[in-house]
């Protein structure tokens, strides 16, 4: 695990309590596992979810129940790269709109 961070790692970084990260683990079932020297390892698919709780609980001050309902809702990004996907094909739309408006009319 090249890129694997330990719990100390995490706690310093996002600035909260390792007790807070021992919590999360139980409460949302991340198992980091120790290596030789007992330090706890998150891989990086585990170090994404606990930055992702702390996005959630931290900064979006979602309640331990409200982080786990989110955690349930498609990802945000292919929800974003959807919507911004669909926003561009209606301005592609808008902007061909413009230009038939935008042409003089001929009289008859």
């Amino acid at each position: 695990m090249s890129n694997a961070s330990t719990l100390h790692q995490l706690a310093i970084g996002l600035r909260i309590p390792e007790k807070t990260l021992h919590a999360w683990n139980k409460r949302f079932n991340i198992q980091p596992q120790p290596n030789a020297q007992g330090d706890l390892l998150y891989s990086p698919e585990q170090k994404a979810l606990v930055l992702r709780l702390h996005y959630l609980i931290k900064e979006q001050k979602y309640t331990l129940a409200g982080a786990q309902k989110q955690l349930q809702q498609p990802d945000f990004r292919a929800t974003r790269e959807a919507t911004v996907q669909r926003l561009g094909e209606i301005r592609g739309f808008l902007q061909g709109l413009k230009q038939q408006l935008d042409q003089p009319v001929e009289e008859e």
